[in-house]
């Protein structure tokens, strides 16, 4: 069982550690970049993404450092 990596999702801190930036990094680049993927859901932790989209925004993007993890 478990999800596919299509309903993975991902926190801000996650897609640090793939990227490996700093956490505050991310919400640069929410707010910088008008093609960042939107979060699809605020949780108790904060937000979340669809773990798909950020890789490939990321790769798109030429931001993934070192492949994925």
């Amino acid at each position: 069982m478990g999800e596919s990596i299509d309903t993975e999702l991902v926190s801000a801190g996650d897609i640090a550690r793939i990227a490996g930036v700093t956490r505050s990094a991310i919400s640069q680049w929410g707010r910088r970049y008008t093609n960042f993927p939107a979060p699809i859901a605020t949780t108790a932790g904060g937000r979340v993404w669809l773990r798909e989209d950020i890789i490939h925004w990321l790769v798109k993007t030429g931001r993934l450092q070192g492949g994925e993890e």
